[in-house]
């Protein structure tokens, strides 16, 4: 795939659609995607070749919102949507619509505001000293710049930047000089952020390695109070799953997050920080008041937010998703007894330092261990189609 031009194209597909989620949170949904592209109504929405103004997107999802208060039945709505919307397939890895999903959720983990034996790994908040570097404001100065502007290389990023710090010169004019910021090794292992006041709370450094892969998360502390925490920035460097690292150790078929975590807790603080370290990425947080925050600035929904590639596909859309749901016996069984055949409409509010390319959907399950039991196995090839509005006005002037 060369152009987001060619990321989507009209379905020839007759779908045979299905919901599994209670109408609910399909509502909640449109409403988070109306409010957020009411903000910019000029703006456009690429859908491959076809480009809509984000005003006009919102009021086809309004027109939705008004039928769905009068319907009776599902049924009535998959008319509807069928009558009323196009659906665009993505391109896809080797065959279009195809797509390989993952997911994500809002760790629950346990923590104290002051360091014990078992809590040792500070959670941090952005840190004053690291600098940003807008590579579109160089780009505007220097052309060769703008094969890095079309980069966005942090997870919630909206623009294509760079983090650094700056250091004293050794020149004689001493003006200071930028490198990038500190490592996940730097920050863990020789605790150049200790002391700063930059500690927000206090987890086991397993559970502060995947809460940052996550993004977000509750932390349980001994007071009966919960402390929910959201992505706030990161560290600038790429992200490296350290699974990759470990396929000596478990096999890639059975790769799960559960398996990995297990691993993880047999070693000893050398050996794993050892681990940790190959992904130098970090993540910073903030303390939030109501529920986690996508990319698009909307909450989160179990199981109808998705991130996607910012780069391809539209925030804001609505989507439709084919997948296999893990189906397990127990709350505490690590493997799922069967893999069920499912559908539901999403909503492509977010995006992943990981989700990159026409191909990788990553799904927003939920919280709690229930979601972990779930998102930690879900490796499936599923299907990703796009609806797009047949009855907006001059449709064929917003056509490229």
């Amino acid at each position: 795939l060369k152009d987001r031009n060619d990321a989507l194209r009209l379905s020839e597909n007759k779908f045979i659609l299905n919901d599994d989620l209670e109408l609910k949170t399909f509502v909640i949904g449109i409403r988070e995607s109306i409010k957020r592209l009411n903000e910019d109504p000029e703006s456009r929405m690429m859908f491959g070749p076809v480009q809509i103004k984000k005003g006009k997107y919102a009021a086809a999802l309004m027109e939705l919102l008004e039928y769905i208060k009068n319907i009776s039945s599902k049924n009535q709505l998959y008319k509807y949507l069928k009558e009323n919307f196009d659906f665009y397939e993505v391109y896809g890895q080797k065959k279009w619509g195809e797509v390989f999903i993952t997911s994500y959720f809002d760790p629950s983990i346990k923590g104290s505001i002051k360091p014990t034996k078992e809590f040792t790994q500070a959670l941090y908040k952005t840190p004053q000293e690291m600098v940003t570097i807008n590579i579109d404001k160089y780009a505007e100065v220097f052309p060769k710049w703008s094969l890095f502007a079309e980069q966005v290389l942090e997870q919630k990023s909206r623009k294509a930047i760079v983090r650094g710090r700056l250091i004293s010169s050794k020149n004689k004019n001493n003006v200071p000089e930028v490198v990038p910021f500190y490592s996940r090794k730097e920050i863990d292992e020789e605790k150049v952020l200790k002391g700063k006041n930059l500690e927000i709370v206090y987890v086991s450094p397993i559970d502060s390695f995947f809460m940052q892969i996550q993004g977000s998360g509750i932390i349980e502390l001994p007071n009966n109070k919960n402390l929910r925490l959201g992505y706030d920035s990161q560290n600038g460097h790429s992200y490296v799953p350290i699974g990759k690292h470990l396929l000596d150790i478990i096999p890639l078929e059975e790769m799960t997050l559960q398996k990995i975590e297990d691993y993880l807790k047999t070693l000893s603080a050398e050996e794993l920080q050892e681990i940790l370290n190959l992904n130098p990425s970090y993540v910073f947080f903030r303390e939030l008041e109501g529920s986690s925050q996508t990319y698009f600035s909307t909450n989160v929904i179990a199981g109808r937010t998705i991130a996607t590639d910012y780069g391809l596909f539209p925030k804001g859309a609505l989507a439709y998703l084919e997948f296999k749901r893990p189906i397990f016996n127990t709350e505490n069984s690590q493997e799922p007894e069967v893999w069920q055949d499912t559908s539901r409409f999403v909503f492509d509010h977010d995006t992943g330092g990981a989700i990159r390319g026409p191909a990788r959907v990553d799904l927003y399950w939920g919280k709690g261990s229930g979601a972990k039991q779930s998102a930690g196995v879900m490796k499936q090839w599923g299907r990703l189609t796009y609806l797009v509005p047949k009855n907006i006005s001059n449709l064929h002037q917003e056509l490229k």
